[in-house]
């Protein structure tokens, strides 16, 4: 018997040929899914990272800036006393309502500090009249004493003005 050595060749190594290819074709399959699956990954982590870049900056934007004018307002209303300044901010989310309610307040601080100042100046007019009466009826007495006989009744010398005796 006769063996072809080149046919006994193809027959060993063709089947190896065939699993090496096979077993390229499976990897290459396999990469190809894990880097499908990975792109998908990548996708998802971008979209998540991109809400939350968005989330942060609408936070920023809808809450944080109202809040900090917020508190630029009181601060530069509570440093400068001024009563006048008001919040400025619109709108039917809660930071503009407490702004609301806030202009609300200094409205009625202003009203009472306003009343307190014109109470004032009516006691200040009100002092300086009966100032101005305390010190006429004084004089009015002083004359009437001088020409009473140096504030004797009557020429009595053991009666003071007023009637009080001396000792």
């Amino acid at each position: 018997m006769k063996i072809n050595i080149s046919s006994l060749i193809w027959r060993l190594i063709m089947p190896v040929v065939i699993i090496g290819i096979l077993t390229i074709v499976s990897l290459s399959i396999l990469l190809q899914k894990q880097l499908e699956n990975n792109e998908i990954l990548a996708i998802f982590a971008i979209s998540i990272l991109a809400i939350l870049v968005f989330t942060v900056l609408l936070f920023n934007f809808i809450i944080s800036k109202p809040v900090d004018r917020l508190i630029d307002r009181l601060r530069q209303s509570s440093v400068e006393g001024d009563l006048t300044q008001r919040m400025e901010l619109s709108g039917n989310d809660e930071i503009s309502v407490i702004a609301g309610y806030i202009d609300d307040f200094i409205d009625r601080v202003h009203t009472i500090v306003a009343q307190i100042t014109s109470t004032s100046s009516e006691v200040v007019n009100s002092v300086t009249e009966l100032n101005a009466v305390t010190t006429a009826v004084s004089e009015g007495a002083l004359r009437q004493q001088q020409e009473t006989g140096a504030g004797r009744l009557g020429g009595y010398p053991n009666v003071g003005y007023l009637g009080k005796c001396e000792r």
